[in-house]
C-alpha cells in the first residue's frame, strides 16, 4: 500500500494479479526456507552480529557492519596461509589444537 502524499494512486489487485503474487511469494518463501535449512548457522552469525551491534551502539551501523563482517574474510585468508603452509609440513610435527594442552610426541 502507499502511504499518503506519495503520489502513487492504490488500487485493488485483480484476482489474476493476486493469484501471482500470493505464488510468487510462496515460492519465495520456500526457497527461503530450504536455504535456511541448508545455512543453520546464518541465525548464529546475525544473532552474534545484532548482539554485538546492540552492545556497542555504534553511530554509524553500515561502517561498524563492514567492519564486523571483514573480520570473517580476514580469519578466511589466514586459516588458508595456515593450511597452505602446513601442506607442506605434513612429515614434520602437527601444531597442536590448543595453546595450554600438553603436547605428546611419540618417538
Amino acid at each position: 500500500m502507499a502511504s499518503a502524499g506519495s503520489g502513487v494512486s492504490e488500487r485493488k489487485l485483480s484476482l489474476e494479479e493476486r493469484a501471482l503474487y500470493e505464488s510468487t511469494h510462496k515460492a519465495s518463501q520456500d526457497n527461503s526456507a530450504s536455504y535456511l535449512s541448508r545455512h543453520p548457522e546464518l541465525h548464529q552469525l546475525i544473532h552474534d552480529f545484532t548482539t554485538a551491534a546492540l552492545a556497542t551502539k555504534p553511530k554509524d551501523i553500515k561502517k561498524y557492519a563492514k567492519e564486523y563482517f571483514s573480520k570473517f574474510e580476514v580469519r578466511k585468508e589466514q586459516k588458508a596461509e595456515a593450511t597452505a603452509s602446513d601442506d607442506g609440513d605434513k612429515e614434520k610435527t602437527k601444531k597442536p589444537q590448543c595453546v595450554d594442552a600438553p603436547v605428546v610426541v611419540d618417538d
